[in-house]
């Protein structure tokens, strides 16, 4: 019994070390756990200061982000300013130029007359009166010179010393008829030039006014573009002209809701050594000698095909946009276009005679055509308003213009942002055409429009 006293004694002893040193692991461990808290409570501290100075960071790099792109607009703003300003400039030095060589070259004929009017001991407005009366050309009376103090075919005038100013009357008068064709009598009301009824000059016929302004507000003036020609080129000048240079205007016509807007860039004619004439470079248009650009075209387009809208509401609304095109020429232009779409897209858009023959493989496809009919059920329902198609043109367009469209709907695509992009795709020279149909579309964004949007 005592044995077993003594071994228990020694057992609670042993426990209780045993206890002792579990409870001081237990405070080792305590500690621990207190340090590493510690420890991860200074770096989640550190970690959030970081955060704070990057997010203080972002937000002062947005703002300076914000505040360079309004300087870049600003800048923009000045530097188109700037060019309108350097082409008005040039357009005043051009003028200037061209009015200080006629001074020029009109004081020098004055002096030359008036030399000869002192070797002749004659006053200069007796050579002015000379030159009226040889530019006016007038009756019978008139045709003798100070009341019929001199003659012009009197024999006496060689004699005299008065040929030599004759004959330079002669010379000027001559040049100024040939340069100005004979303007100085229309200038002159008291002396009407006389022309014949009931026949039209030649050349007058075929020859149009001046161009057609079909917007009122200017997008952009550009000037000649001449990368496109060697070096040494020169503009041509042509004597029928009043400014004298063979100088003309490109408009092109674009639409940023709700304006319509132009762009007008001048085309001049060169002379190109060792080679024949060349014209400056032309800006960049869907089809040549169509002023419509895409987004006019896609706001046409989608008005008609898109919600169904006649004409004549679509003439109205760009009426109210600031554009003044008469419906047969903006017809036409339209015309145009749609023909340029079908002929590069209707053939790919039919190329698919394994689809096309489905239904003889497949019992499950339906022979009927319902589903397409009831697309087209709007066509249907208007037919009224749209009976009369003008050509056979014209119906291939409509019906592919109709295709189109309900293709895109199909296909989930904004009709409007479509055509905007592929036919901005086939003014740049873009022949994926396949890329272009409805079922293989992706959206592209341009560069050109997206500067035309900033400037408006």
């Amino acid at each position: 019994m005592d044995k077993r006293m003594r071994f228990l004694e020694m057992e609670v002893v042993r426990l209780n070390n045993k206890l002792a040193s579990r409870d001081e692991y237990v405070s080792f461990l305590e500690n621990e756990l207190k340090s590493i808290e510690i420890e991860y409570a200074e770096e989640l501290a550190l970690k959030d200061e970081f955060i704070a100075d990057q997010a203080e960071t972002i937000s002062n790099l947005r703002k300076e982000k914000e505040d360079a792109l309004a300087d870049a607009v600003d800048a923009r703003g000045e530097l188109d300013d700037a060019r309108a300003v350097i082409l008005s400039l040039q357009g005043q030095i051009i003028e200037s130029n061209s009015d200080k060589k006629q001074l020029e070259k009109d004081n020098e004929d004055k002096q030359k007359l008036a030399e000869l009017a002192a070797k002749a001991k004659m006053d200069f407005k007796d050579i002015v009166n000379l030159l009226q009366n040889r530019i006016f050309n007038t009756n019978s009376d008139r045709t003798r010179y100070l009341n019929g103090a001199i003659d012009l075919n009197d024999p006496l005038i060689g004699e005299m010393g008065f040929e030599a100013i004759i004959n330079e009357v002669l010379r000027q008068t001559d040049g100024i008829i040939e340069q100005e064709g004979g303007n100085a009598d229309k200038d002159n009301k008291e002396r009407p030039k006389y022309q014949k009824r009931g026949k039209t000059k030649k050349s007058q016929v075929g020859k149009s006014k001046k161009h057609h302004v079909f917007t009122k507000e200017i997008l952009q003036k550009l000037g000649m573009d001449t990368s496109n020609l060697p070096e040494g080129s020169k503009l041509i000048h042509r004597k029928d002209k009043s400014s004298g240079e063979d100088v003309w205007t490109v408009v092109l016509l674009h639409y940023q809701g709700p304006k319509t807007l132009r762009t007008e860039q001048e085309i001049g004619r060169y002379n190109v050594p060792k080679n024949d004439p060349m014209c400056s470079k032309h800006p960049q248009s869907i089809i040549e000698g169509n002023p419509v650009m895409p987004s006019l075209a896609s706001f046409y387009l989608n008005s008609k095909f898109g919600y169904s809208l006649s004409e004549n509401r679509i003439i109205e609304m760009l009426t109210e946009s600031g554009a003044d095109i008469p419906q047969s020429t903006l017809n036409k232009w339209m015309h145009e276009i749609m023909t340029l779409m079908r002929e590069r897209l209707q053939s790919r858009m039919l190329d698919d005679e394994k689809g096309f023959k489905a239904f003889l493989t497949d019992g499950a496809i339906e022979l009927s055509d319902n589903v397409a009919e009831r697309m087209f059920r709007h066509i249907a329902m208007g037919r009224r308003n749209w009976l009369h198609i003008g050509s056979h043109t014209a119906a291939q367009n409509i019906a592919f213009m109709y295709s189109l469209y309900e293709s895109c709907r199909l296909n989930n695509i904004n009709f409007g942002k479509y055509l905007n992009d592929i036919l901005t795709r086939m003014m740049k020279g873009d022949t994926n055409y396949m890329a272009m149909l409805p079922c293989n579309y992706v959206a592209q964004e341009h560069e050109d429009e997206l500067r035309v949007k900033e400037c408006a």
